[in-house]
């Protein structure tokens, strides 16, 4: 299907671009009653949710095996706040697999995630809905689009909620969002968009179960260990100002610039068991961990591209060059908290411990500058054939300071990385391509610095990717599959003579298959299939970890989703969604289960007013979600959502 990316750095169709992509349309949150990022990933292939951990939540997601933690970007800019995001600002999802650092600087080891906002557009109207639910769940979003000239809009997006997720006590979310955007330009050729987001959110955040002898704690799903003041208050501001302007008939720049401004003040308790194995449940005690931050974040970024169409000789080049410019401040402030008592392994009291005082533990400050420069060329040799190859420099500048053990650490890593592929196209239905590329994670990539770590270069990747992409039945059905091989050449271990002491002297490994069909069988019949295999193995280190399967990465996953119109008006549709066993820990000592999802929905649309009614793990199955090495997040039980929707 020929569908373009809203990235200026990938000029070419999706059908054309020599990397998988996945797209999680407008129509599908619509369908599904998508709330978060999070349930939106759920129909990529490839991607594993992660649980919060060290007071960290929000997004934290895997991609082909590998942490996208810090590779989640908003209308292409890096947006690395810790929070939930919302979708009710939200147009669509990209997902671009493979290492992307030729794009977007450092990261992207398994691929990245860009959240593609509601933009102003010619066309008056204005929507509202509401969705109630069991939990309970109350949701209200509204979205007013108005011309103000002929080539001028303003946007306004806003959205509530009050949540608390079904089959978990005392877990919470409160949020709530305003997003208001203008565009002057549109429709010719210079466009310039300004927009802002402004989200809060209050929460009591769930860090789920333990793990006793090596499995998720035997006890009901409902079970919670943490305590009734926990809590999670964030607040997320970002402000982007795009320019695009067509130069010529075959040169345009673009111009991004985003301020982003995050806070978070959380405490959270996450349940720990180190109970040896044979050891009687009723005697196990559950060890309340209590992390607790306040943190204050400022990113700034401006990107500037240039797309370039022109021929030499017989060749046709479509050429691309870019500049990247980015500052990070963040100052963190942790705290600890003593005499916590322990907890029942089936009856923990939420009580016990509320109000202890928490004491100053860590006071840092860091921050980190960004110069990227690149440049790539698709050249076309022939109709059918062409290929690929690019280049990029990055300069990545990190300093920190802990104020509490007065330590002062700094650390500039310079690095380059490399594009090449080649693409056959024997029709405009089919692309056959093979492709290379590198990627970097540096030491301070999440713009913190250690003493362990100080010393290191950045861990390098590589990714090798052979794929086919096809337009069905008249182009209404893409299709798509690819086999790939990623490896972490120099990965962090520890150094055989001092465990205390961190070494480039690992590698990782992950060899996967993927495959993905979306789009219409007929006018009334959609479908969206996705599956992925991957075999994710530690190849070397120095440690226990040798030859175990990376964590969080499930053997097999896959999902399919279906709708049809039997009348005007009147949709149902039906999906299931699977997630193989998974290990928590690189040392594969916690194992998670495997499980089922089963959903279903069924609206009617009448005068521009829909009415749906959708139902998430029908089955009401076990499922746990959210991996970490110390504690898992089981999924939501069974839970409908009613709502109502009107386009006026």
């Amino acid at each position: 299907m020929e569908r373009q990316p809203s990235l200026d750095r990938l000029p070419s169709s999706i059908q054309d671009t020599p990397q998988g992509i996945s797209v999680v349309p407008q129509e599908l949150i619509e369908q599904k009653n998508i709330t978060t990022l999070r349930e939106a990933v759920r129909n990529v292939p490839g991607i594993s949710i992660n649980a919060g951990e060290g007071g960290a939540q929000g997004d934290t997601l895997t991609i082909r095996g590998f942490s996208a933690r810090g590779d989640l970007f908003v209308d292409g800019a890096r947006d690395p706040g810790q929070y939930n995001r919302d979708t009710f600002n939200i147009d669509s999802i990209e997902v671009l697999k493979g290492p992307s650092s030729l794009l977007f600087g450092r990261g992207s080891t398994g691929g990245v995630i860009n959240m593609v906002t509601k933009a102003p557009i010619l066309e008056r109207f204005n929507s509202a809905e509401i969705s109630l639910g069991n939990g309970p769940f109350y949701r209200g979003t509204a979205d007013v689009n108005l011309p103000v000239g002929p080539t001028s809009a303003i946007r306004l997006n806003v959205m509530g909620q009050d949540s608390d997720t079904v089959g978990r006590d005392l877990v919470e979310q409160r949020r709530w969002g305003v997003a208001p955007s203008i565009g002057i330009g549109l429709g010719t050729d210079t466009q310039f968009t300004l927009s802002y987001l402004h989200q809060e959110e209050d929460n009591r955040p769930d860090y789920g179960l333990p793990y006793v002898f090596g499995r998720p704690a035997p006890v009901s799903l409902d079970t919670f260990y943490g305590l009734s003041d926990d809590k999670e208050d964030v607040t997320v501001d970002l402000l982007t100002a795009k320019l695009d302007h067509v130069a010529t008939d075959w040169l345009k720049v673009s111009n991004n610039l985003r301020a982003g401004y995050y806070t978070r003040d959380a405490t959270t308790t996450a349940p720990r068991v180190n109970a040896p194995i044979g050891t009687p449940l009723s005697a196990i005690r559950v060890n309340r961990s209590r992390p607790s931050l306040d943190s204050e974040t400022l990113t700034v970024n401006n990107q500037t591209t240039a797309t370039a169409n022109f021929t030499t000789g017989p060749l046709g080049h479509t050429l691309v060059a870019g500049v990247e410019l980015g500052y990070d401040d963040t100052d963190t402030k942790r705290f600890g908290f003593t005499g916590l008592p322990t907890a029942s392994l089936f009856d923990p009291d939420p009580n016990a411990g509320v109000g202890t005082p928490r004491g100053l533990t860590t006071n840092t400050s860091a921050d980190a500058t960004t110069v990227g420069v690149y440049a790539f060329d698709q050249i076309k040799l022939t109709e059918e054939w062409s290929i690929i190859g690019g280049v990029r420099w990055d300069r990545f500048d990190a300093e920190s300071e802990e104020k509490v053990a007065g330590l002062s650490l700094d650390r500039t890593d310079n690095m380059w990385s490399t594009r090449a592929a080649v693409v056959y196209e024997p029709t405009d239905q089919q692309t056959y391509y093979a492709s290379y590329g590198t990627s970097f994670n540096p030491s301070a990539e999440f713009v913190s610095l250690s003493a362990a770590q100080v010393g290191l270069s950045p861990e390098k990747n590589r990714t090798f990717e052979a794929g086919a992409k096809f337009s069905l039945f008249d182009d209404r059905i893409g299709l798509g599959g690819s086999l790939f091989r990623i490896e972490k050449t120099n990965a962090r271990t520890v150094d055989p003579t001092n465990a205390a002491v961190t070494i480039l002297d690992g590698e990782q490994r992950v060899d996967g298959f993927e495959f993905e069909a979306n789009g219409r069988i007929t006018d009334r019949w959609s479908v969206l299939v996705g599956y992925t295999y991957l075999d994710g193995e530690i190849t070397e280190a120095n440690d226990a970890t040798e030859g175990k399967t990376l964590q969080n990465t499930p053997k097999h996953s896959g999902f399919g989703w279906t709708t049809y119109e039997v009348a005007e008006g009147l949709e149902v549709g039906a999906g299931a969604y699977y997630v193989g066993t998974r290990f928590a820990n690189n040392t594969n000592t916690a194992k998670v289960p495997d499980y089922w999802r089963l959903d279903a929905m069924v609206s009617y649309t009448i005068n521009d007013v829909r009415f749906a009614l959708n139902g998430y793990n029908l089955a009401d199955e076990d499922i746990y979600e959210g991996v970490y090495q110390g504690h898992v997040i089981p999924g939501a039980g069974r839970t409908f959502l009613l709502s109502a929707s009107a386009r006026f």
